[in-house]
């Protein structure tokens, strides 16, 4: 016989390991007294020929997919395997007449030509008039016709796709062996007298009750199983896999009909990772499912806007997407993300807290011409990235500009990676002036990135992507050693007192690395400055974002001597709880506070209030944006501790400022 693997479990083995068979293992047909084991593989294929071999020929039946599903009595096969249909069919042959033929035939047809498959599953059928035949064809091989046409109707016959699962084949494979050995025995063994013949009719009654509790077991489990595979086990909804199927069938619906309009919703929970962060995952989950609660009622409310019906799916994480089909009108989109808006306003609680969440919505809408599945998703996806990014909470319809803009920051992207690695940024420093003495009392850092094709990139192009991809990481950490080492550079050169302070702002990404102590301590010491010098600048949004973790960074780093500023004050929220929790040594007031000023007075009362605060609680205070005289004389009014801005210089070079660290140049500040 030609084979080429062969594994064997013993039924005194099988009875020793779980007992004998229970009446009821009988009833359901997990495992027949009578049943014949022998299984024959023929697949020219490795990856599915291996797996029919695990599956069948494992000491173990494998965990089922749903936990709460009892796992049925094991029974296991002796596998043969045939890489050609000629030589299966010769092996099924030489076994027929003799003492234990085989039960089962695996023909996996995907390995095969459609001709061979076919010629052969019809061979291995006449071949013995007991042996079922399990035919594996692929997912998209239709319903599998091409069978059925060559065959016709057949009971021992029966469909399987692939790709193949464990416990699908498992359990197909022992009803399929059950009811063949129930069949035999009924028809060969435990007979009633021949004058009546009811003995055989009972135990064909029995045997055909015992197939049609497996096939509906069987019809249960591939229940299961699709479900696994086409909902997310979170919330129940569909995933990327039906997400894709049901987009595909709106797109083939919308190339046959030209009035057929659906519409992609893509949602992005805003500020998800903040809750993940500091109230746990589980309260994340809890709040993923309580999203999809509130969008279902959405879509359940959408029967005036949608004819024929609607999906919603959860891609991962935060992102969920929303398919409507049927539209009337592109508008009525919007009205669904109008709702679903206003659903969120409502506070989540979770874990005894009160939560209140956004979402930002990308919209695409199907249109004349070419259309795929990805491109639906990632125009949608686009759109989505542009609500967010024009303030969260709100919805944004797909143009095709949008489409430029995204390959544009994806170039910008790549790019900025290579920068990092090739050098090519650059530090300015902005003076800060003291308001006491009119003297350059420090430096803030600056980076500049300059492209080798596009020149000098602002840095509110970029640094918003080197937040959101981590590269802002290396590249705060290269700017934090170049400002040090160029302070220690001009103590060396005597172009400062010593005393000369280094601003660097820090990133929320930088502080919430483990690292960043030790990157802060190595740097001052390659520099040779003392920590003292050295302020870090941090925005109270990025504390904010993840306070507890915050104020532990923050305290270890002032444990090192460094000095903590506040920078763009009043452009978040909880300001002024910020001030008394956490280490601020200096305040920097916003320049948006100080351009306002002089069009509405309360302005300066607002700053006035937040001066005296900060003096009360041993802070000093920074303004930015002095540009005129007349903003300096309210500054000096309001008694802040030092200003910056273009009246005094702009940000300059390293060589420029060295030669006005030199000159010792005071500004005048009166009086």
């Amino acid at each position: 016989m030609n084979t080429e693997a062969r594994t064997a479990c013993s039924w005194y083995a099988l009875r020793a390991q779980h007992g004998p068979p229970r009446e009821t293992d009988l009833r359901m047909g997990a495992i027949h007294p009578h049943c014949d084991r022998r299984v024959l593989v023929i697949s020219d294929s490795g990856t599915n020929g291996a797996a029919l071999l695990r599956f069948l020929a494992g000491s173990h039946l494998l965990a089922l997919v749903d936990e709460d599903v009892p796992e049925p009595p094991m029974m296991s096969f002796e596998v043969d395997r045939a890489s050609r249909g000629y030589d299966g069919l010769q092996c099924l042959r030489d076994e027929v007449d003799g003492v234990r033929p085989y039960a089962i035939a695996f023909l996996d047809a995907s390995s095969l030509p459609e001709s061979e498959a076919l010629e052969t599953a019809e061979r291995l059928l006449d071949a013995d008039g007991d042996v079922q035949v399990i035919y594996c064809i692929d997912r998209d091989d239709g319903d599998g016709g091409a069978v059925r046409g060559r065959i016709g109707p057949c009971d021992r016959l029966v469909l399987l796709r692939t790709p193949l699962e464990p416990t699908e084949v498992r359990m197909l494979a022992e009803a399929m062996a059950s009811k063949r050995a129930a069949v035999r025995h009924a028809r060969h063994g435990n007979q009633a007298p021949a004058a009546g013949g009811d003995g055989r009719t009972l135990e064909l009654e029995r045997a055909n009750r015992q197939l049609v509790d497996e096939v509906a077991q069987r019809r249960e489990m591939e229940s299961r199983l699709r479900h696994h595979a086409f909902h997310d086990t979170l919330t129940g909804l569909a995933n990327r896999a039906l997400l894709k199927e049901r987009l595909e069938r709106c797109i083939d619906m919308a190339t046959r009909r030209e009035d057929y309009r659906f519409a992609l919703l893509f949602l992005d929970v805003d500020n998800f990772k903040v809750i993940n962060d500091s109230l746990g995952h589980d309260a994340g989950d809890e709040l993923l499912i309580a999203v999809t609660k509130r969008l279902l009622r959405c879509m359940r409310s959408v029967d005036t806007v949608t004819r024929q019906g609607e999906i919603a799916a959860r891609l991962g994480g935060d992102e969920f997407v929303i398919v409507l089909e049927g539209l009337r009108r592109c508008s009525d989109a919007a009205i669904v993300c109008e709702r679903i808006l206003e659903q969120l306003v409502e506070p989540f609680k979770l874990k005894g807290h009160e939560v209140t969440v956004s979402a930002s919505i990308g919209v695409a809408i199907s249109k004349p011409g070419p259309m795929t599945s990805a491109s639906l998703l990632r125009d949608a996806d686009i759109a989505m990235y542009r609500a967010k990014s024009a303030g969260k909470a709100r919805y944004a319809l797909f143009d095709r500009g949008m489409h430029g803009e995204a390959v544009k920051r994806l170039h910008l992207e790549n790019d900025l990676r290579r920068a990092v690695e090739r050098g090519q940024f650059h530090v300015i420093y902005h003076p800060i002036i003291s308001l006491r003495t009119g003297a350059v009392d420090g430096l803030e850092a600056l980076v500049r990135w300059e492209h080798p094709s596009r020149g000098t990139i602002s840095p509110d192009e970029f640094i918003p992507i080197a937040e959101e991809t981590g590269l802002i990481v290396p590249l705060g950490n290269w700017v934090l050693r170049e400002a040090c080492a160029q302070l220690g550079k001009w103590d060396e050169a005597g172009a400062t007192s010593g005393k000369l302070c280094m601003n660097v702002n820090l990133s929320r990404r930088q502080l919430l690395e483990v690292s960043v102590i030790d990157d802060v301590r190595s740097a001052l010491e390659d520099a040779g400055i003392d920590s003292e010098r050295l302020n870090l600048e941090i925005t109270e949004s990025a504390i904010i974002s993840d306070a507890d973790a915050a104020e532990d960074q923050l305290a270890q780093i002032r444990r090192l001597g460094v000095q903590i500023q506040m920078d763009d004050f009043g452009t978040g929220y909880s300001s002024l709880s910020c001030l008394h929790r956490f280490p601020l040594d200096v305040v920097k007031i916003d320049r948006s506070f100080l351009a306002t000023m002089a069009e509405n007075r309360q302005y300066a009362a607002i700053i006035h209030g937040i001066v005296d605060i900060a003096h009360n609680l041993g802070m000093r205070v920074t303004i930015e944006g002095v540009e005129t005289t007349d903003q300096l004389a309210q500054v000096l009014a309001l008694d802040c501790d030092f200003a910056q801005g273009f009246l005094f210089s702009k940000p300059i070079a390293a060589d420029a400022t060295e030669k006005l660290l030199r000159s010792e140049r005071r500004w005048q500040v009166p009086a």
